[in-house]
């Protein structure tokens, strides 16, 4: 029973800390944005995300590390074994330093050769440097806390890292609104970035030495890690299906292309922060996933898989279904009084918001796999979906341009979704799959009726009290209509929810 509330008390901490460092990061990232947009305009904004999707390309060389040593550690960690612990570590900081040498090559050359892509708009120097500032920060974690995050995910304190993320994120957020009032160049700005990132690993790197003494061993003794292969080509996968279309519209869309990497930017940004905080309800579940898979307690297992996909799910549509009749109007106020691109335009808005349901709904079916260690199993489900959004991305980008590539996205999404819950529910937690099929169709349908609805009463103006005002009440009645729905259809499951809350942290 004690074990049991250990558990719960892990998943509580690491929810709520994923909770809240989502929402510092979501202001972090509509506050710092909207500044570049005044201060500098769309085209430097639109350089700032391409060059940033290019360097993501460079972070393959992490090469499922990260993924692999953390599944390797859930055994040693719940049998108590030190020594295993030690060796795992070592192997892991051997890996990253390795990639950390490959991933400073591939940035010297993305700097050499990116300023060559985008043409005149920019000065060669400046682009070279902004590459440099925009990917040192990477080779922190490569070279500094890379191997400790493993550890503290495995160990289910991931609370830990999202409160050294959220301390750095507000002292970036504070320094950044500064640097840009004060006129200086974005250089500046994202070299700050690097300093703030150097102090949150250098905390957790503390902390750790605290908390679990020296886990370092000698290099030569470390142990190689397993799963690793495989997850970097689920790596690769995501990589290429989440950074391919700026990439995409970069190459293939000259005429005007930083202003239309802008009006992506704008939309993905906001998209982005939503899917993250979804994202977040389940991060802090893979530890626990992995805890119970390594001492085969199937029951436990498949309650808790039940029981929070209900919870998900609803959370989902409700974010999901306000997301898509209040982006447009968020996207007026947010450029309101820029004119250099055109970013009201509401078919990028439901693209976006069917891309981001589809990939949080596999989202919970990618924690089990992930925990269970079944990477190699469902490859193909994540090459199908890479293959499909580039095939599909490069067709139809220069008819369709920025909707072309989400209608790519769009479809490697279902295939990768329908692929991967039909692996978990046969495999890993057997006899799920009719009920998340049932949910699923179940909160689509409502969601459906209430973006029809909504669509007509949502105004947009460009004027912020309105959009607060209208957002409050959709979000209100979203919740209140699917709560309602799923209530009605799964009243026990529902009502064991709110009594396990009641017990165990209201009290």
């Amino acid at each position: 029973m004690e074990m049991g509330k250990l558990v719960e008390k892990r998943i509580f901490r690491n929810v709520v800390t994923n909770i809240i460092v989502q929402i510092v990061l979501a202001v972090s990232a509509l506050i710092i944005p909207r500044y570049i947009l005044t201060v500098y305009g769309s085209e430097m904004n639109g350089l700032v995300a391409s060059v940033s999707q290019f360097i993501a390309y460079a972070a393959l060389v992490e090469m499922g590390i990260g993924d692999a040593t953390v599944i390797a550690l859930y055994r040693p960690i719940a049998e108590g074994d030190k020594e295993n612990i030690k060796l795992i570590i070592s192997g892991s900081e051997r890996l990253y330093r390795r990639s950390g040498y490959m991933y400073m090559s591939i940035l010297l050359l993305i700097a050499v050769f990116y300023p060559l892509l985008i043409g005149q708009q920019f000065g060669y120097c400046f682009i070279f440097e902004l590459v440099l500032c925009i990917g040192l920060v990477n080779t922190i974690d490569y070279f500094i806390w890379g191997k400790y995050k493993p550890l503290l995910i495995a160990d289910q304190k991931y609370y830990v890292l999202n409160i050294a993320r959220t301390i750095a994120t507000i002292i970036l957020t504070l320094g950044s609104i500064i640097l840009l009032y004060r006129g200086n160049s974005i250089l500046w700005l994202k070299s700050f970035a690097v300093i703030t990132h150097l102090g949150e690993a250098l905390s957790v790197c503390l902390y750790v030495h605290k908390k679990y003494g020296t886990v370092k061993c000698h290099v030569k003794d470390a142990t190689n890690i397993a799963y690793r292969w495989n997850a970097l080509i689920h790596q690769i996968c995501a990589i290429i299906v989440y950074n391919t279309d700026l990439v995409i519209l970069t190459v293939f869309l000259p005429k005007h292309t930083l202003s239309e990497i802008s009006v992506y930017t704008v939309y993905n940004m906001v998209f982005g922060l939503l899917t993250n905080l979804i994202s977040s309800l389940v991060k802090g579940l893979n530890a626990s996933f992995g805890d119970l898979a390594v001492k085969g307690e199937d029951k436990k297992l498949f309650q808790l898989f039940e029981t929070y996909e209900l919870f998900y799910f609803m959370v989902v549509f409700v974010i999901d279904v306000s997301f898509a009749v209040l982006i447009v109007p968020f996207v007026a106020c947010y450029t309101n009084g820029i004119y250099d691109a055109k970013y009201v335009r509401y078919e990028i808005g439901i693209l976006m918001t069917l891309c981001g349901l589809l990939a949080q709904i596999k989202d919970i079916s990618g924690s089990v796999n992930l925990a269970m260690g079944r990477l190699k199993e469902t490859q193909k489900y994540a090459v199908w979906e890479a293959v499909s959004n580039i095939v599909l991305s490069l067709l139809l980008v220069r008819k369709y341009g920025i909707v072309g590539v989400l209608i790519g996205t769009l479809v490697s999404h279902i295939l990768m979704t329908g692929g991967l819950m039909r692996y978990v529910s046969k495999k890993l937690v057997i006899g799920t799959g009719q009920q998340t099929v049932k949910r699923i169709i179940r909160n689509l349908a409502i969601s459906i009726i209430l973006v029809v609805l909504e669509l007509f009463m949502i105004s947009n103006k460009g004027q912020w009290y309105e959009w607060l005002w209208q957002g409050c009440v959709t979000i209100i009645i979203n919740s209140i209509v699917i709560t309602g729905i799923n209530y009605w259809a799964e009243p026990a499951m529902i009502g064991g929810m709110i009594n396990a809350v009641r017990r165990r942290w209201i009290k």
